[in-house]
């Protein structure tokens, strides 16, 4: 299909393309099974669609629909961890590999640092029940 359009996959914005395409997809999909089914998920797709509002991205409203200043910063840091990872996979640096060729001592304390920082950040309060999945919702 690509070569009877003529679309260069060699380049920067079929990347980009893919990767927002694989993000809708996913998006859709976690739509459709937060809810009752594709109906009530078109249903509620549609709506986010319709009701939306810029004024609802300002970083107070994060705080309206149940996140506490804690998950806010544990969700900032992680996704700048991912970014900053991803920026030193692109750039050509394997993480393994540099990691595989540090001393003993450091590889142990990147590991126990990372094991400290899931165990640390992952306790959600109080509410919190780890066997209440998304799936499991009727």
């Amino acid at each position: 299909m690509t070569r009877a359009l003529r679309v260069d996959t060699d380049c920067f914005s079929w990347k980009l393309f893919q990767i927002t395409r694989t993000f809708l997809l996913v998006c859709l999909t976690r739509i459709c099974l937060a809810t009752r089914g594709v109906e009530s998920g078109f249903a509620a797709l549609i709506s986010i669609i319709k009701d939306f509002d810029p004024r609802m991205l300002n970083y107070d409203s994060i705080f309206s629909v149940g996140l506490s200043a804690r998950d806010a910063r544990i969700i900032i840091y992680s996704v700048s961890l991912f970014f900053i990872i991803e920026i030193m996979q692109e750039s050509g640096m394997s993480i393994r590999e540099t990691l595989e060729r540090q001393n003993m001592v450091f590889q142990w304390l990147i590991l126990l640092g990372g094991m400290f920082a899931v165990l640390l950040w992952g306790c959600y309060g109080i509410d919190y029940n780890p066997v209440d999945f998304i799936y499991q919702r009727v």
